[in-house]
């Protein structure tokens, strides 16, 4: 076993899987709040301090958790991001800039960490779970997506999961440690990424 010794079997997964990172997208406004050091907060938590000017995106949060910061493993959830900027309020289209933050990836095997092989919201969250079991549906041969639509592995790259759309909500607070590169899209059209200083 050697280098796996001591990891909890989510880790151990995700080691195997190659995992590099997890990745938050969020209007790039937000970064303020971010950014002054607290890292990143739930919208639960964001909410209950006054002191704190955010947009909140997902109003609804039909996945049932606004105590935890939805993710995605390896790359952004671009699905989402397009849904947003079509349903985005007037006010919302004067900042159209959104930016991605790349994790660590340790908060994946967090104990209050919770995963969905498909988008969270979906059945109102009655698939979103926890533990080995449900880290591996997010890797199974096929996962039938939002619409009913099935998807499968493909030619996917071992660290991304069956459903694009698969999501991990990691509880509370993620700090700005872990929050390791921003990445934003530059003046032609592509991104670029900006470390943490």
């Amino acid at each position: 076993m050697g280098a796996e010794q001591g990891m909890t079997e989510i880790e151990r997964l995700a080691d195997r899987r190659g995992i590099t990172r997890l990745c938050h997208l969020t209007p790039f406004q937000n970064l303020i709040h971010i950014a002054r050091g607290e890292g990143l907060r739930s919208t639960l938590e964001l909410s209950a301090d006054a002191r704190t000017a955010f947009t909140q995106q997902d109003l609804e949060r039909l996945d049932g958790h606004p105590d935890h910061i939805s993710c995605s493993i390896e790359y952004p959830n671009v699905w989402y991001l397009r849904e947003r900027r079509k349903r985005a309020t007037p006010l919302q289209k004067l900042f159209p800039d959104w930016v991605c933050v790349l994790i660590e990836p340790h908060h994946l095997w967090r104990d209050d960490t919770l995963v969905c092989s498909r988008n969270a919201a979906a059945r109102s969250g009655a698939d979103v779970d926890s533990g080995p079991a449900a880290f591996e549906a997010m890797y199974a041969d096929s996962v039938v997506g939002s619409g009913g639509r099935t998807y499968t592995r493909g030619a996917k790259p071992d660290s991304c999961p069956t459903d694009d759309q698969a999501e991990v909500l990691v509880a509370k607070q993620i700090p700005l440690a872990d929050a390791k590169r921003v990445v934003v899209a530059d003046s032609g059209g592509g991104i670029s990424g900006a470390s943490r200083t």
